[in-house]
């Protein structure tokens, strides 16, 4: 057979046996990480010599000389790397219990900054701290404490996102509750999350933002997730912090079992509304200096209120509304969504957010296709915006929901649509937003009926009063937009000849890019006015608008 005939040994038993053999010359073997793997002894036992420990460490850490090959740059670093998370336990202790070695390690993270941080030296760097948290969590976590510039050195980092992951691994890679209660309770107390925000500032790089942006959205959705797995077994009574760690024990003795697997004082630092306040004050200082400051800013926001998960779709069936409704309201009950304090952050700031809709530059004004042809660019600042717009209402906070009334927004928002004909994008948005605002009206209506007075007979003047105002009034009186959607078919057919009660005649009609969302949009309210309970409602709406 042929492996019969070309089966090779391996040369690096009969290496080790060399009194003067170097370490250079076991990793110019091509099969050492293989032998490695499979726990040779003699060769775990010359790798874990502090000489050896400390030449792979420094191999992992420090940039090669330019000097060398493109293809032997490298080398050495990669290979070393892959030595040391092998996940030898010999390794592993050898590694935790030399704190000179974790020193040399940790330089790589103060020695370095935005300027000088290698990407592919810093992905060395990572892999291997990811395996000392992984397999060595409480020591490695001890030695990390101590260093009281850790945030610091961190945060001088974060442009490479390897360094990122780091943190996320304290999280995600601990199993034992009591540890990571541990670890989280640490994060807040160096104020982890006011250095993210601080990176927000205009005098930080697009990498810079990007990433603070990053690790601060998967804090918050790791942190949450975390949290709901840890109620939904502790509920099903397979676990109990007794059952995790005999000697944990809730730190406050007026918290029981199931309320301390729930808390989590990151997250609720993440979501508090001092943090939040700063966040959007951080950016909005930042706006006119560098975009990208308010684009991750505003990402950040949308992933604080992604358990919002209600649907624009009315003919949701009533198992599928039950479902969600019970999802959302078992985050509120564990403190999971801080929906007061989002809202209120973002009430506070809508007028600055409704000035960018409406004022904000795109950098390219015009796209101009190589017909000669141009039409102009929304910009990402302002469909990110809207984004963050619609998932504001679909809180259903009559507080934010009356301030966008009081702004009159919604009557430029749906004048983009004509303006911006091509964007399918904010179509979207823009057809999403119009479907939040008439549920809003219609979970009001829902909430006043009753056996006396059903939905049917709810009116314009049940829902106004001297503070709260209708939204589907708002929008047909206030925003002309019955007369919006005739202006928008008008153009699609590039001019009405004549109307009668049955047909339209129209010209032949033109392409506009918005005309699918159109459609949606007017197939709604029309469903919606001649065929749901709330059609004498809108009906109403229509007969004092005076159209």
């Amino acid at each position: 057979m042929f492996w019969r005939f070309n089966y090779s040994t391996s040369q690096i038993p009969n290496l080790l046996e060399k009194e003067d053999i170097t370490l250079k010359e076991i990793l110019d073997e091509e099969d050492v990480l293989q032998e490695c793997k499979t726990n040779n002894e003699k060769l775990v036992n010359f790798l874990i010599r502090p000489e050896n420990l400390n030449q792979l460490i420094e191999n992992s850490i420090e940039l090669p000389s330019e000097e060398l090959s493109e293809k032997e740059r490298f080398k050495y670093s990669t290979i070393s790397c892959e030595l040391l998370i092998c996940d030898i336990p010999a390794v592993n202790d050898s590694l935790i219990e030399n704190e000179a070695i974790l020193e040399k390690l940790y330089s790589f993270l103060a020695n370095n900054n935005q300027e000088t941080v290698n990407p592919l030296m810093a992905s060395y760097f990572a892999k291997i701290m990811g395996c000392l948290i992984s397999r060595k969590t409480e020591q490695f976590l001890s030695f990390i404490q101590k260093k009281e510039k850790f945030l610091e050195h961190f945060l001088q980092n974060i442009n490479t996102s390897a360094i990122t992951d780091i943190l996320l691994r304290f999280l995600t890679n601990v199993d034992m509750i009591e540890t990571r209660h541990k670890v989280v309770q640490w994060l807040k107390d160096i104020k982890l999350v006011n250095g993210l925000v601080d990176l927000f500032s205009f005098e930080h790089s697009n990498e810079v933002h990007s990433n603070a942006s990053q690790l601060f959205s998967d804090l918050i959705r790791i942190s949450r997730d975390q949290i709901l797995n840890q109620r939904e077994l502790a509920n099903d009574g397979f676990m109990s912090v007794c059952e995790v760690n005999s000697n944990a024990q809730p730190k406050d003795p007026g918290l029981n079992t199931i309320e301390y697997l729930h808390k989590n004082s990151l997250l609720e630092q993440l979501e508090s509304e001092e943090i939040l306040d700063k966040l959007l004050q951080t950016i909005f200082l930042s706006q006119d200096k560098n975009n990208s400051s308010l684009l991750q800013g505003i990402d950040v926001f949308m992933t604080l209120l992604e358990p919002v998960t209600w649907s624009n779709e009315i003919e949701m069936n009533q198992s599928q509304e039950e479902e969600k409704l019970k999802r959302d309201r078992d985050r509120m009950e564990i403190g999971l969504f801080s929906i007061n304090s989002i809202g209120n952050s973002c009430y506070k700031h809508l007028s600055q957010l409704s000035d960018l809709v409406q004022k904000s530059k795109s950098r390219l004004e015009n796209y101009k296709f190589s017909n000669g042809s141009e039409i102009p660019v929304v910009g990402q600042i302002r469909l990110s915006i809207l984004k963050l717009f619609n998932r504001l209402l679909n809180l259903f906070d009559e507080k934010i929901n009356q301030e966008f009334i009081r702004l009159g927004i919604l009557d430029y928002i749906f004048s983009m649509m004509f303006l911006y004909k091509w964007n399918n994008f904010l179509h979207v948005q823009i057809k999403d937003i119009l479907i939040n605002c008439f549920q809003f009206d219609f979970k009001r209506i829902q909430s006043l009926a009753d056996e006396n007075r059903p939905v049917e007979q709810i009116r314009v003047e049940d829902l106004e009063t001297n503070e709260l105002k209708s939204f589907v009034h708002h929008l047909f009186k206030d925003c002309n937009l019955f007369l919006k959607l005739v202006h928008f078919w008008s153009e699609y057919f590039d001019g009405v000849e004549e109307i009668n009660e049955k047909t339209i005649v129209t010209s032949k009609p033109k392409s506009v890019g918005y005309i699918g969302h159109l459609a949606l949009i007017t197939n709604f309210i029309y469903k919606q006015t001649t065929d749901s309970n709330y059609s004498a409602f809108i009906k109403d709406c229509l007969n004092k608008c005076k159209l």
